[in-house]
Protein backbone atom coordinates (compact mmCIF):
# COMPACT_ATOMS: atom_id res chain seq x y z
CA UNK A 1 0.00 0.00 0.00
CA UNK A 2 2.88 2.52 0.79
CA UNK A 3 4.01 2.49 -3.17
CA UNK A 4 -0.02 3.77 -3.76
CA UNK A 5 1.18 7.16 -1.27
CA UNK A 6 4.36 7.24 -3.03
CA UNK A 7 3.07 7.14 -6.66
CA UNK A 8 0.02 9.68 -6.19
CA UNK A 9 2.52 12.15 -4.45
CA UNK A 10 4.77 11.89 -7.40
CA UNK A 11 1.53 12.56 -9.78
CA UNK A 12 0.96 15.70 -6.91
CA UNK A 13 4.42 16.95 -7.70
CA UNK A 14 4.29 16.71 -11.76
CA UNK A 15 1.52 19.47 -11.53
CA UNK A 16 3.29 21.53 -9.03
CA UNK A 17 5.49 24.07 -10.57
CA UNK A 18 9.36 24.43 -10.10
CA UNK A 19 10.27 26.93 -6.90
CA UNK A 20 7.00 25.74 -4.80
CA UNK A 21 5.70 24.32 -1.56
CA UNK A 22 2.43 22.60 -0.93
CA UNK A 23 1.28 22.40 2.82
CA UNK A 24 -1.81 20.15 3.42
CA UNK A 25 -2.56 20.18 6.82
CA UNK A 26 -4.59 16.85 8.51
CA UNK A 27 -6.59 19.04 11.14
CA UNK A 28 -7.43 18.47 14.72
CA UNK A 29 -10.32 17.25 17.01
CA UNK A 30 -12.94 20.12 17.32
CA UNK A 31 -14.12 21.01 20.56
CA UNK A 32 -17.80 19.98 21.23
CA UNK A 33 -18.29 20.72 24.98
CA UNK A 34 -16.18 21.80 27.87
CA UNK A 35 -14.81 17.91 27.90
CA UNK A 36 -15.80 16.46 25.00
CA UNK A 37 -14.57 16.75 21.05
CA UNK A 38 -16.33 15.69 17.88
CA UNK A 39 -14.97 12.71 16.10
CA UNK A 40 -11.77 13.50 14.50
CA UNK A 41 -11.76 13.60 10.27
CA UNK A 42 -8.81 13.50 8.95
CA UNK A 43 -8.24 16.11 5.77
CA UNK A 44 -8.72 13.34 2.96
CA UNK A 45 -6.27 15.09 0.38
CA UNK A 46 -3.71 14.47 3.56
CA UNK A 47 -4.73 11.04 3.73
CA UNK A 48 -4.64 10.46 0.19
CA UNK A 49 -1.09 11.21 -0.25
CA UNK A 50 0.04 10.15 3.02
CA UNK A 51 -1.98 6.84 4.13
CA UNK A 52 -1.88 8.92 7.44
CA UNK A 53 -5.02 9.33 9.88
CA UNK A 54 -3.89 10.97 13.06
CA UNK A 55 -4.28 14.39 13.93
CA UNK A 56 -2.18 16.84 14.32
CA UNK A 57 -0.30 16.26 11.07
CA UNK A 58 1.33 18.57 8.06
CA UNK A 59 2.79 17.24 4.94
CA UNK A 60 4.77 19.63 2.97
CA UNK A 61 5.97 19.46 -0.29
CA UNK A 62 9.52 21.71 -1.60
CA UNK A 63 10.12 21.28 -5.08
CA UNK A 64 12.98 23.32 -6.82
CA UNK A 65 14.31 23.25 -10.24
CA UNK A 66 16.35 19.99 -9.84
CA UNK A 67 14.37 18.13 -6.97
CA UNK A 68 11.56 17.48 -5.04
CA UNK A 69 11.74 17.00 -1.03
CA UNK A 70 8.91 15.77 1.04
CA UNK A 71 8.30 15.71 4.94
CA UNK A 72 6.08 14.89 7.58
CA UNK A 73 5.13 16.77 10.67
CA UNK A 74 3.88 14.96 13.22
CA UNK A 75 3.18 15.31 17.23
CA UNK A 76 5.96 14.83 19.87
CA UNK A 77 6.06 11.26 22.40
CA UNK A 78 4.03 12.66 25.13
CA UNK A 79 3.45 9.45 27.89
CA UNK A 80 0.96 11.35 29.63
CA UNK A 81 -1.20 12.07 26.50
CA UNK A 82 -0.80 8.36 25.22
CA UNK A 83 -2.17 7.62 29.26
CA UNK A 84 -5.44 9.78 28.54
CA UNK A 85 -6.04 9.28 24.77
CA UNK A 86 -4.28 6.75 23.12
CA UNK A 87 -1.05 5.25 20.95
CA UNK A 88 0.39 8.12 18.68
CA UNK A 89 2.75 7.10 15.95
CA UNK A 90 5.71 7.19 16.40
CA UNK A 91 8.18 8.60 13.27
CA UNK A 92 9.25 4.99 12.31
CA UNK A 93 5.45 4.00 11.76
CA UNK A 94 4.72 7.06 10.25
CA UNK A 95 7.41 6.66 7.41
CA UNK A 96 6.50 2.79 7.14
CA UNK A 97 3.10 4.08 6.47
CA UNK A 98 3.36 6.63 4.29
CA UNK A 99 7.19 5.78 2.52
CA UNK A 100 8.16 9.71 3.29
CA UNK A 101 11.67 9.46 5.02
CA UNK A 102 11.70 12.89 6.02
CA UNK A 103 9.48 12.66 9.56
CA UNK A 104 9.83 15.61 11.47
CA UNK A 105 8.45 17.11 15.00
CA UNK A 106 5.87 19.42 14.61
CA UNK A 107 7.59 22.36 16.37
CA UNK A 108 9.92 21.59 13.71
CA UNK A 109 7.72 22.84 11.03
CA UNK A 110 7.58 26.93 11.20
CA UNK A 111 11.56 26.85 11.19
CA UNK A 112 11.66 24.38 7.96
CA UNK A 113 8.99 26.28 6.08
CA UNK A 114 11.04 29.47 6.78
CA UNK A 115 14.78 28.07 5.83
CA UNK A 116 13.10 26.50 2.77
CA UNK A 117 11.55 30.21 1.44
CA UNK A 118 14.72 31.33 1.86
CA UNK A 119 16.10 28.81 -0.75
CA UNK A 120 13.99 29.25 -4.04
CA UNK A 121 13.79 32.08 -6.45
CA UNK A 122 10.62 33.33 -6.36
CA UNK A 123 8.59 31.33 -4.14
CA UNK A 124 5.15 30.27 -4.58
CA UNK A 125 3.06 28.43 -1.49
CA UNK A 126 -0.25 26.74 -2.03
CA UNK A 127 -2.53 25.71 0.29
CA UNK A 128 -5.57 23.64 -0.30
CA UNK A 129 -7.91 26.92 0.49
CA UNK A 130 -10.98 24.66 0.08
CA UNK A 131 -9.84 22.30 3.13
CA UNK A 132 -12.02 22.60 6.26
CA UNK A 133 -8.97 21.34 8.19
CA UNK A 134 -7.19 23.62 10.72
CA UNK A 135 -3.29 24.52 11.25
CA UNK A 136 -2.67 24.38 15.17
CA UNK A 137 -4.29 22.59 17.95
CA UNK A 138 -7.95 23.10 19.96
CA UNK A 139 -6.38 25.41 21.76
CA UNK A 140 -4.96 27.85 18.73
CA UNK A 141 -7.58 26.81 15.94
CA UNK A 142 -6.44 28.05 12.73
CA UNK A 143 -8.61 27.74 9.41
CA UNK A 144 -6.75 27.41 6.01
CA UNK A 145 -8.26 31.04 5.13
CA UNK A 146 -6.92 32.47 8.67
CA UNK A 147 -3.45 31.03 8.21
CA UNK A 148 -3.65 32.21 4.58
CA UNK A 149 -3.98 35.29 5.64
CA UNK A 150 -0.80 34.90 8.25
CA UNK A 151 1.20 34.01 5.72
CA UNK A 152 0.71 36.95 3.31
CA UNK A 153 1.22 39.16 6.64
CA UNK A 154 4.71 37.54 6.51
CA UNK A 155 5.80 36.75 3.59
CA UNK A 156 4.76 39.65 1.91
CA UNK A 157 6.42 39.44 -1.45
CA UNK A 158 5.42 35.69 -1.90
CA UNK A 159 2.57 34.24 -3.57
CA UNK A 160 -0.36 31.66 -1.94
CA UNK A 161 -2.06 29.48 -4.63
CA UNK A 162 -4.69 26.89 -4.23
CA UNK A 163 -3.78 23.74 -4.33
CA UNK A 164 -7.74 22.38 -4.61
CA UNK A 165 -7.50 21.76 -8.72
CA UNK A 166 -4.62 19.46 -8.62
CA UNK A 167 -6.23 17.36 -6.12
CA UNK A 168 -9.21 17.36 -7.95
CA UNK A 169 -8.12 16.34 -11.31
CA UNK A 170 -5.61 13.51 -8.89
CA UNK A 171 -8.80 11.80 -7.14
CA UNK A 172 -11.18 11.66 -10.08
CA UNK A 173 -9.26 9.32 -11.14
CA UNK A 174 -9.59 5.51 -9.00
CA UNK A 175 -6.38 3.45 -9.60
CA UNK A 176 -7.74 -0.34 -8.68
CA UNK A 177 -6.74 -0.22 -5.18
CA UNK A 178 -9.40 2.26 -4.88
CA UNK A 179 -11.57 0.65 -6.40
CA UNK A 180 -11.39 -2.67 -4.35
CA UNK A 181 -11.45 -0.34 -1.58
CA UNK A 182 -14.96 1.01 -2.21
CA UNK A 183 -16.14 -2.67 -3.60
CA UNK A 184 -15.10 -3.58 -0.10
CA UNK A 185 -17.32 -0.75 1.17
CA UNK A 186 -20.43 -1.16 -1.04
CA UNK A 187 -20.26 -5.13 0.24
CA UNK A 188 -20.68 -3.84 3.86
CA UNK A 189 -23.36 -1.78 2.81
CA UNK A 190 -25.19 -4.90 1.17
CA UNK A 191 -24.56 -6.65 4.29
CA UNK A 192 -26.35 -3.87 6.28
CA UNK A 193 -29.51 -3.81 3.57
CA UNK A 194 -29.77 -7.08 4.00
CA UNK A 195 -30.05 -7.14 7.71
CA UNK A 196 -32.65 -4.08 6.94
CA UNK A 197 -35.15 -6.64 4.33
CA UNK A 198 -34.92 -9.52 7.19
CA UNK A 199 -36.48 -6.71 10.24
CA UNK A 200 -38.43 -4.72 8.23
CA UNK A 201 -41.92 -4.56 9.29
CA UNK A 202 -45.35 -3.02 9.99
CA UNK A 203 -44.57 -0.96 13.51
CA UNK A 204 -40.79 -0.53 14.28
CA UNK A 205 -39.81 2.62 13.64
CA UNK A 206 -37.64 4.59 11.09
CA UNK A 207 -34.36 4.83 13.61
CA UNK A 208 -34.76 1.04 14.06
CA UNK A 209 -33.86 0.50 10.85
CA UNK A 210 -30.67 3.43 11.17
CA UNK A 211 -29.42 1.48 14.08
CA UNK A 212 -29.71 -1.73 12.82
CA UNK A 213 -27.81 -0.26 9.75
CA UNK A 214 -25.23 1.52 11.61
CA UNK A 215 -24.23 -1.78 14.06
CA UNK A 216 -23.72 -3.80 10.79
CA UNK A 217 -21.68 -1.84 9.22
CA UNK A 218 -19.93 -1.19 12.46
CA UNK A 219 -18.83 -5.30 12.20
CA UNK A 220 -16.74 -4.81 9.88
CA UNK A 221 -13.21 -3.66 11.72
CA UNK A 222 -15.44 -1.11 13.30
CA UNK A 223 -16.25 0.86 10.06
CA UNK A 224 -18.35 3.75 10.33
CA UNK A 225 -20.75 5.43 8.36
CA UNK A 226 -19.98 7.23 5.37
CA UNK A 227 -23.00 9.64 6.41
CA UNK A 228 -26.07 9.63 8.73
CA UNK A 229 -27.88 7.14 7.23
CA UNK A 230 -31.61 8.53 5.49
CA UNK A 231 -34.48 6.27 6.50
CA UNK A 232 -37.77 8.30 5.42
CA UNK A 233 -41.05 6.41 4.98
CA UNK A 234 -44.25 7.43 3.58
CA UNK A 235 -44.34 10.94 3.00
CA UNK A 236 -41.23 11.77 4.59
CA UNK A 237 -39.92 9.79 1.16
CA UNK A 238 -40.14 13.48 -0.77
CA UNK A 239 -37.60 14.97 1.50
CA UNK A 240 -34.40 14.69 0.03
CA UNK A 241 -31.74 14.48 2.96
CA UNK A 242 -34.57 13.60 5.40
CA UNK A 243 -32.92 14.28 9.06
CA UNK A 244 -34.66 12.99 11.85
CA UNK A 245 -35.96 9.15 11.27
CA UNK A 246 -37.99 9.16 13.97
CA UNK A 247 -41.37 8.01 12.47
CA UNK A 248 -43.53 4.96 13.45
CA UNK A 249 -43.38 2.44 9.94
CA UNK A 250 -47.02 1.98 8.14
CA UNK A 251 -48.51 -0.84 6.95
CA UNK A 252 -48.77 -0.28 3.06
CA UNK A 253 -46.12 2.51 3.01
CA UNK A 254 -42.62 2.33 1.46
CA UNK A 255 -39.38 3.53 3.10
CA UNK A 256 -36.82 5.43 1.50
CA UNK A 257 -32.95 4.34 2.40
CA UNK A 258 -29.80 6.59 1.22
CA UNK A 259 -27.28 5.17 3.23
CA UNK A 260 -23.41 3.69 2.84
CA UNK A 261 -20.37 1.76 4.67
CA UNK A 262 -17.09 3.69 4.62
CA UNK A 263 -14.42 1.25 4.52
CA UNK A 264 -10.68 2.41 5.69
CA UNK A 265 -11.93 6.29 4.64
CA UNK A 266 -13.46 5.36 1.09
CA UNK A 267 -17.28 5.62 0.41
CA UNK A 268 -20.36 3.83 -0.60
CA UNK A 269 -23.67 5.80 -2.09
CA UNK A 270 -26.48 3.31 -2.30
CA UNK A 271 -30.68 4.62 -2.05
CA UNK A 272 -33.22 1.73 -1.91
CA UNK A 273 -36.96 1.89 -1.59
CA UNK A 274 -38.41 -0.89 0.53
CA UNK A 275 -42.44 -1.74 1.18
CA UNK A 276 -42.98 -2.12 4.89
CA UNK A 277 -45.17 -4.86 4.59
CA UNK A 278 -42.83 -6.87 2.29
CA UNK A 279 -45.08 -5.87 -1.09
CA UNK A 280 -45.11 -3.53 -3.06
CA UNK A 281 -48.50 -1.91 -4.32
CA UNK A 282 -50.26 -1.84 -7.70
CA UNK A 283 -49.63 2.17 -7.67
CA UNK A 284 -45.91 2.01 -5.64
CA UNK A 285 -45.22 -0.46 -8.68
CA UNK A 286 -45.92 1.58 -11.29
CA UNK A 287 -43.74 4.51 -10.01
CA UNK A 288 -40.82 2.23 -9.01
CA UNK A 289 -40.66 0.69 -12.17
CA UNK A 290 -40.24 4.24 -13.86
CA UNK A 291 -37.21 4.83 -11.45
CA UNK A 292 -35.47 1.54 -11.80
CA UNK A 293 -35.88 1.54 -15.76
CA UNK A 294 -34.04 4.70 -15.40
CA UNK A 295 -31.70 4.37 -13.37
CA UNK A 296 -30.42 0.85 -15.35
CA UNK A 297 -30.60 3.56 -18.46
CA UNK A 298 -28.61 5.50 -17.00
CA UNK A 299 -26.14 3.04 -15.99
CA UNK A 300 -25.92 1.54 -19.73
CA UNK A 301 -25.92 4.73 -21.19
CA UNK A 302 -22.44 5.61 -19.35
CA UNK A 303 -19.59 5.78 -21.00
CA UNK A 304 -16.25 8.11 -21.82
CA UNK A 305 -16.45 11.15 -23.25
CA UNK A 306 -19.97 11.82 -22.16
CA UNK A 307 -20.74 14.69 -19.18
CA UNK A 308 -22.75 14.00 -15.75
CA UNK A 309 -25.21 16.89 -17.49
CA UNK A 310 -25.76 14.64 -20.44
CA UNK A 311 -26.73 11.62 -18.08
CA UNK A 312 -29.10 14.33 -15.96
CA UNK A 313 -30.60 15.24 -19.41
CA UNK A 314 -31.78 11.65 -20.15
CA UNK A 315 -32.79 11.09 -16.75
CA UNK A 316 -34.89 14.17 -16.69
CA UNK A 317 -36.49 13.19 -19.88
CA UNK A 318 -36.88 9.78 -20.10
CA UNK A 319 -39.30 9.86 -16.58
CA UNK A 320 -40.63 13.20 -18.20
CA UNK A 321 -42.38 10.85 -21.01
CA UNK A 322 -43.09 8.22 -18.62
CA UNK A 323 -44.85 10.48 -16.14
CA UNK A 324 -46.91 11.55 -19.01
CA UNK A 325 -47.69 8.36 -20.23
CA UNK A 326 -49.30 7.42 -16.80
CA UNK A 327 -50.86 10.83 -16.39
CA UNK A 328 -49.34 12.39 -14.01
CA UNK A 329 -48.13 15.52 -15.84
CA UNK A 330 -49.11 17.05 -18.94
CA UNK A 331 -45.52 18.86 -20.04
CA UNK A 332 -42.14 17.52 -20.03
CA UNK A 333 -41.10 20.41 -18.15
CA UNK A 334 -43.77 19.53 -15.24
CA UNK A 335 -41.13 16.86 -14.07
CA UNK A 336 -39.00 19.44 -11.88
CA UNK A 337 -42.21 18.97 -9.65
CA UNK A 338 -41.26 14.89 -8.79
CA UNK A 339 -37.64 15.11 -9.91
CA UNK A 340 -35.81 17.94 -8.22
CA UNK A 341 -32.12 16.82 -7.73
CA UNK A 342 -29.34 15.75 -9.57
CA UNK A 343 -28.58 12.14 -11.14
CA UNK A 344 -24.96 11.48 -10.24
CA UNK A 345 -22.32 13.11 -8.39
CA UNK A 346 -18.19 11.62 -8.07
CA UNK A 347 -17.73 9.08 -5.31
CA UNK A 348 -14.55 8.06 -3.93
CA UNK A 349 -13.06 9.37 -0.66
CA UNK A 350 -15.86 11.76 -0.05
CA UNK A 351 -19.52 10.96 -0.70
CA UNK A 352 -19.39 13.95 -3.19
CA UNK A 353 -16.10 13.74 -4.04
CA UNK A 354 -13.75 16.32 -5.10
CA UNK A 355 -14.69 16.73 -9.03
CA UNK A 356 -15.15 19.01 -11.94
CA UNK A 357 -18.25 18.28 -13.44
CA UNK A 358 -17.73 20.57 -16.85
CA UNK A 359 -15.13 17.95 -17.68
CA UNK A 360 -16.33 14.55 -19.76
CA UNK A 361 -15.87 10.93 -17.98
CA UNK A 362 -13.11 9.36 -18.59
CA UNK A 363 -11.99 5.95 -17.50
CA UNK A 364 -11.35 5.91 -13.75
CA UNK A 365 -14.14 8.09 -12.41
CA UNK A 366 -16.91 6.35 -10.10
CA UNK A 367 -19.93 8.01 -10.46
CA UNK A 368 -23.33 7.56 -8.62
CA UNK A 369 -26.64 7.13 -10.79
CA UNK A 370 -29.51 7.94 -8.79
CA UNK A 371 -32.75 8.70 -10.51
CA UNK A 372 -36.16 9.28 -8.32
CA UNK A 373 -39.46 10.24 -7.98
CA UNK A 374 -40.95 11.93 -5.21
CA UNK A 375 -44.78 12.51 -5.09
CA UNK A 376 -45.90 14.32 -2.11
CA UNK A 377 -49.82 14.04 -2.90
CA UNK A 378 -49.58 9.85 -3.34
CA UNK A 379 -47.12 9.89 -0.35
CA UNK A 380 -44.49 7.93 -2.58
CA UNK A 381 -40.60 8.94 -2.65
CA UNK A 382 -38.68 6.20 -4.57
CA UNK A 383 -34.91 6.47 -4.82
CA UNK A 384 -32.46 3.52 -6.49
CA UNK A 385 -28.93 4.59 -6.42
CA UNK A 386 -26.13 2.44 -7.98
CA UNK A 387 -22.27 3.05 -7.77
CA UNK A 388 -20.74 2.93 -11.30
CA UNK A 389 -17.07 2.45 -12.71
CA UNK A 390 -16.42 3.99 -15.84
CA UNK A 391 -14.53 2.19 -18.10
CA UNK A 392 -12.84 2.23 -21.95
CA UNK A 393 -15.97 0.67 -22.92
CA UNK A 394 -18.72 1.97 -20.76
CA UNK A 395 -19.43 1.16 -17.49
CA UNK A 396 -19.44 -1.09 -14.52
CA UNK A 397 -21.81 -1.18 -11.95
CA UNK A 398 -20.14 -2.17 -8.74
CA UNK A 399 -23.32 -2.39 -6.64
CA UNK A 400 -25.03 -4.64 -8.84
CA UNK A 401 -25.10 -7.42 -5.94
CA UNK A 402 -27.37 -5.12 -4.23
CA UNK A 403 -30.80 -5.94 -4.75
CA UNK A 404 -33.01 -4.07 -6.58
CA UNK A 405 -35.62 -5.68 -8.94
CA UNK A 406 -39.29 -5.64 -6.79
CA UNK A 407 -39.02 -9.44 -7.52
CA UNK A 408 -36.05 -10.04 -6.04
CA UNK A 409 -37.25 -7.32 -2.86
CA UNK A 410 -39.96 -9.28 -2.12
CA UNK A 411 -38.44 -12.95 -2.22
CA UNK A 412 -35.98 -11.54 0.61
CA UNK A 413 -38.29 -9.96 2.62
CA UNK A 414 -40.25 -13.23 2.46
CA UNK A 415 -37.40 -14.87 3.73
Amino acid sequence: MVEEYIERRKKFIDLLPENSIAIVFGGDEIRMTADESFPFQIDHNLFYLTGIKQAQTILMIIKNSLEAKTYLFIQKFDALKEVWTGIRLKSAEAKAISGIENVLFLDNYEDKLDSSLKELDNPKIFLDFASAANYGDMETFVSVADYKKALEDKYKHIEILDSCEYFTRLRMIKSDFEISEMRKAIANTNKGLLAILKNLVPNKNEYDMAALFKYVVALDENSKLAFNTIAASGKNGVILHYPNPMNKLHNKDLVLFDLGSDHHEYKADISRTYPINGKYTKEQKKIYEIVLNCNKRIIDMIKPGLKISDLQEEARNFMAGELMKIGLIDDPKDIIKYYYHNVSHHLGLDTHDLSDRSLPLEPGNVITVEPGLYIKELGIGIRIEDDVLVTPEGSLCLSSEIAKEIDDIEALMKE
